[in-house]
């Protein structure tokens, strides 16, 4: 079937300017957010010939995993951790890496109430201070030597079957600025407030969104959400859209997987 160069989609941000906390904070998980939506046209990245972290700020590859169900928390520790910590090592020759959230999406109606469903609005999940955060919580007493480095954070996204209901769109990092974003405090479930910072995504005319259609079990998503290096592109948000050509698709499950590498 030959695939269209773009499709048109509706698009969650956050309203520049207004504050976005205590709804975010409060509704994140139930779709009560007051939400400046956009109907936007998304480009079909399969179709694209240049990309990678370096320009766009993500890429596709393919890549096979010997996890077998990834509900199991053994599997993931032993086996999926340590596939994704090679990857990103070989793909961008970090001196280390470190895999530090894991993230399963089920959108049918039969997943349980503490399976997280599709993000509805764009975003990118942490702000800089909160990714060094998260580098303490895992690095301990060597924090202070890879935080000294270059750090940048990469996501490793995946259906766990065919993607056909929601896939992710991404954001081509060189048209997103840094006024773009509300940072907002993240609680985990109402009134249970964290120590971290997200960054909800107000939409701009110059952001250019793609997608890639109809992704496989042996396909990863890989996007950046942070780099130190501030002369480098630094983020590329991301957000669940409905694709009009999948006609009446199966529920989407999908898996992620948050890194960050030093250099």
């Amino acid at each position: 079937m030959e695939q269209a160069n773009t499709i048109r989609a509706r698009v969650g941000f956050a309203h520049r300017g207004r504050d976005f906390g205590t709804s975010f904070g409060q509704n994140r998980y139930t779709g009560e957010i007051d939400l400046d939506t956009r109907e936007l046209e998304i480009r079909n990245a399969r179709l694209v010939t240049e990309e990678s972290l370096d320009e766009r700020g993500f890429t596709l590859i393919r890549h096979r995993t010997k996890v077998t169900d990834f509900r199991d928390q053994a599997q993931l520790d032993s086996i999926y951790d340590r596939e994704v910590h090679d990857l990103i090592k070989e793909m961008t020759g970090a001196k280390k890496v470190i895999v530090f959230h894991n993230q399963l999406r089920d959108n049918s109606p039969t997943a349980g109430k503490d399976i997280r469903k599709p993000a509805f609005f764009a975003h990118i999940d942490y702000t800089e201070d909160t990714f060094r955060i998260r580098a303490r919580e895992k690095l301990g007493d060597e924090a202070d030597h890879w935080l000294a480095q270059r750090m940048v954070a990469f996501n490793v996204w995946r259906g766990v079957r065919p993607v056909e209901e929601k896939p992710l769109a991404v954001c081509d990092a060189r048209t997103v600025k840094e006024e773009d974003f509300v940072e907002t405090p993240i609680l985990e479930r109402p009134g249970e407030p964290t120590p971290y910072v997200g960054m909800p995504l107000s939409y701009s005319s110059d952001q250019i969104w793609y997608y890639y259609p109809a992704m496989q079990p042996d396909e990863v998503l890989v996007f950046k959400q942070c780099d130190s290096d501030h002369d480098r592109v630094r983020w590329s948000p991301h957000v669940a859209i409905d694709d009009p050509g999948m006609g009446q698709p199966r529920p989407r499950m999908s898996f992620e997987a948050r890194t960050l590498a030093f250099f």
